[in-house]
């Protein structure tokens, strides 16, 4: 039923909240065969499992899988009139977009490390190309998640990005006066370097998730 008051709906969203809560104590409240519901605190255990890049890394498990091992199965296809659609969309984005702000919370103070919580093209990539063995209709929700992302991403206050632009409005309007042109160049600067190291550093995290900086290094060892 639900995850720590997350109501589940299926399989991949269990996933999700379960690996989320990084090993630490969950609430599980499950009803069986219509059964009176109990409520279960689980402490899920780390351990290694591939990802969909081919890499071993550690996830939170709680010794639970689905009845079928194809993906296609697992789907669930919900269907809803224009209204509905509109109101389940915007509590997904809602979702997508608390979620994708506690991951930046987290990485921001330590509690996440960078390498898990960023991709770049390359990583779009391998979701994608994973998506499209699930069928046509996980596609769209992958490619959802990954526009609602870029405009979350947008919004932070760097410049070049619309939500640096909007930081400096605001600060000029605090002020009640516009910055000098040496101090936006200033600012624009510093901006534009923080997104090339951090597109720089997202490359280099996905080119090691799929093994080619080991690649690179076994090159120079030998």
């Amino acid at each position: 039923l639900s995850i720590n008051d997350v109501t589940i709906e299926n399989w991949q969203q269990m996933q999700d909240e379960i690996a989320s809560s990084y090993g630490k104590a969950i609430h599980v409240h499950v009803q069986r065969q219509g059964q009176e519901e109990q409520v279960f605190t689980i402490n899920p255990q780390m351990r290694e499992a591939k990802d969909i890049f081919g890499r071993t890394r550690k996830v939170a498990q709680i010794g639970v899988q689905p009845e079928t091992e194809d993906l296609k199965d697992r789907l669930v296809i919900r269907r809803y009139n224009i209204l509905g659609a509109v109101v389940h969309a915007s509590g997904e984005l809602l979702t997508i977009t608390t979620r994708t702000l506690a991951a930046l919370w987290e990485i921001v103070t330590g509690q996440r490390s960078a390498k898990e919580g960023v991709t770049g093209l390359i990583g779009i990539f391998f979701i994608v190309r994973h998506a499209i063995t699930v069928g046509f209709s996980f596609v769209l929700y992958i490619m959802a998640v990954i526009s609602a992302s870029l405009a979350i991403f947008n919004l932070l206050p760097m410049i070049p990005l619309d939500g640096g632009h909007l930081a400096l409005n605001f600060l000029e309007k605090m002020r009640r006066r516009t910055l000098s042109q040496r101090t936006e160049d200033l600012v624009t600067r510093f901006g534009l370097v923080l997104i090339i190291a951090l597109a720089v550093f997202v490359f280099y995290v996905d080119f090691e998730r799929i093994g080619l900086i080991d690649r690179i290094v076994g090159l120079f060892r030998s």
